[in-house]
């Protein structure tokens, strides 16, 4: 019979699984991995427009992406359908419904050329 500590046919490695999970979004390593493979992606998608704009978050479904300029948010605007396409292709566990563009601060650009 086994004993109080045995935890086989109880879902033991879910549980842990679940632990885990639960300990990365309180560290906030796993919103960070997040940020790291939306960049990513982006930047794989956009190739040289990468230097003047950037995806900064998704939530609920929506991808926050921030540009230099009002004439490559409209550019950005008019390719719209083929950005979320791509952006599907590349993230497909994330169920992007939209891309929201924005005119972004100086900040959201350091270090790109």
């Amino acid at each position: 019979m086994p004993g109080r500590g045995d935890r086989r046919g109880s879902g033991g490695p879910q549980w842990l699984g679940r632990v885990v999970r639960e300990l990365l979004a309180r560290s906030g390593a796993a919103r960070f991995d997040e940020h790291r493979r939306l960049a990513a992606a982006w930047r794989d998608l956009v190739g040289e427009w990468n230097a003047h704009s950037a995806a900064v978050k998704g939530k609920g479904g929506y991808i926050e992406v921030r540009v230099r300029t009002s004439a490559l948010l409209q550019e950005m605007m008019f390719r719209r359908d083929e950005l979320l396409q791509g952006l599907r292709k590349r993230l497909p566990d994330w169920k992007i419904r939209g891309i929201r563009f924005r005119i972004g601060s100086s900040g959201d650009f350091e270090g790109r050329a």
